[in-house]
């Protein structure tokens, strides 16, 4: 009896709490409907973004790599150049796409200086194009010197650029000496072996080529010698 008498108490009270509750959710239904209005606009709106996210990093790395690639038909070499700076402009708020388009810009750079000739009317142009290459390689160096293959990397192509302005006597060969002897001096770095043997023979790759003209005795005056520049030194490293 007792027993039965406990239950109806519990059941009472249990029902009196559904009541309230019932009445709270009536009284304030309207605020309860906008709260799962927001949330939901909040999934919506969050599922959105990261969808375009998505989108965009693919499209981005689609950009780079029909610039990147060597088969492109883009109008030209400059094309490329300009194409790849407008996509490191766009991407400088992504650091992966940002990073990869700004140093192939870099590249693409001194690939255009390499085809043009060290002397005459082509040497301002190719010396332009060095430095302007050259000073992208020091910003990104700047912003990722802490990550040690990305870093390395960089130096070796820096390293390339002040080769071949030294040649035009636009830069000191200590510089790019120093920049190799970074890269070696780094045991787990994958290119202290390219960057050892580059640092021992730059000094023969900078070395002026003296060319002798000879002729026949009879006719040959006294021997003269010319200096030509060679037309590289070095070539930047890049990763496909």
């Amino acid at each position: 009896m007792k027993q039965t008498r406990r239950q109806e108490l519990k059941t009472n009270t249990l029902s009196v709490h559904l009541a309230r509750i019932y009445e709270n959710a009536q009284a304030y239904s309207s605020y309860i409907t906008s709260g799962l209005v927001v949330v939901l606009l909040v999934i919506v709106v969050g599922a959105y973004v990261r969808h375009s996210r998505q989108v965009a990093t693919q499209t981005g790395w689609k950009r780079f790599y029909e610039i990147a690639d060597p088969s492109a038909d883009a109008g030209g070499e400059v094309d490329l150049i300009t194409k790849a700076e407008r996509l490191a402009d766009e991407y400088a708020g992504h650091r992966q796409i940002g990073f990869a388009a700004r140093e192939l810009q870099a590249d693409l750079t001194y690939e255009e200086a390499m085809k043009l000739s060290p002397t005459g009317g082509d040497r301002a142009r190719r010396v332009e194009l060095l430095k302007s290459a050259r000073r992208i390689y020091q910003e990104l160096l700047d912003a990722h010197g802490r990550e040690p293959m990305a870093a390395a990397r960089l130096r070796m192509s820096l390293a390339a650029c002040i080769e071949n302005l030294v040649l035009l006597d636009e830069a000191r060969v200590e510089e790019a000496q120093t920049l190799y002897q970074q890269v070696a001096a780094d045991p787990a770095s994958p290119f202290k072996p390219l960057a050892e043997k580059m640092a021992q023979t730059l000094a023969a790759r900078i070395a002026p080529l003296t060319i002798v003209a000879t002729r026949p005795a009879e006719t040959a005056p006294e021997a003269a010698s010319a200096l030509a520049v060679p037309d590289t030194a070095a070539a930047p490293v890049t990763v496909p």
